[in-house]
């Protein structure tokens, strides 16, 4: 899928699940269909940096929302209201392991909403449900996989799956 976002500060196009190089990736539709959210490869100070961006469907008023950089690949999930985003980023752990963060659609409010405090967990892949909670994967331990869910303000971290039965 390529949208054409030719005015988008620099940005030619956006391939999504494709293109791992400098520009733009994992586009994400709010749910009204009016505006995106994508993670954007930029260079400062020596290093590349992944943070999430959010822009009018046509490309028009570019927004960035984090100054974080390791935000992972799988990019920014709308909230069903289409007033939160919540994605997850290695900035905290100096790379390490994936933590959870919601902020507002202006970029205001980023909170962090997981502290996988033990050593090997890595929080990827969030999305919203229905009534707010988010659900992601835990990956620990190598290959290890967990289905969870949690409150967006934190407390209340369910597995809903085993380790043996998700890989």
């Amino acid at each position: 899928m390529t949208a054409d976002l030719s005015d988008v500060a620099g940005t030619e196009e956006v391939v999504a699940g494709e293109k791992y190089g400098e520009g733009a990736w994992a586009v994400n539709v709010s749910p009204d269909g009016q505006r995106i959210s994508y993670v954007k490869k930029s260079y400062g100070q020596d290093k590349a940096e992944h943070d999430v961006y959010v822009a009018n469907i046509d490309g028009s008023g570019e927004q960035r929302l984090t100054e974080m950089g390791h935000i992972s690949y799988s990019g920014a999930e709308w909230s069903p209201d289409g007033q939160r985003l919540v994605f997850s980023s290695a900035a905290d752990t100096g790379g390490e392991n994936h933590e959870l963060y919601v902020v507002d659609a202006d970029g205001n409010n980023l909170t962090q909403v997981t502290n996988s405090e033990l050593a090997g967990h890595d929080c990827i892949d969030p999305v919203f449900t229905n009534n707010g909670e988010i659900v992601f994967v835990d990956k620990h331990n190598g290959p290890n996989r967990q289905l969870a869910i949690v409150s967006e303000d934190g407390p209340g971290l369910e597995y809903l799956t085993e380790a043996e039965d998700f890989h």
